[in-house]
């Protein structure tokens, strides 16, 4: 499982964006990336929250018992 969605380098970029409005270097060529994987990274995200919140309600099913 990787750490983070982005690159260091990357968030960079987008703060830079964020800040300033101007598009770095290779800033199309994330935007291009984000396009084609948002709905796979938010289809893995709403999968990684089901599985915390299912461990939680287990964790506090146990503690009852």
């Amino acid at each position: 499982m990787h750490q983070a969605i982005f690159s260091d380098h990357e968030i960079e970029m987008i703060k830079t964006y964020l800040q300033t409005g101007k598009k770095p270097d290779g800033f199309r060529v994330l935007m291009h990336r984000v396009g084609e994987y948002n709905l796979t990274i938010m289809e893995h995200f709403d999968l990684m929250i089901k599985l915390l919140s299912s461990m939680n309600d287990r964790d506090v099913d146990e503690e009852k018992d």
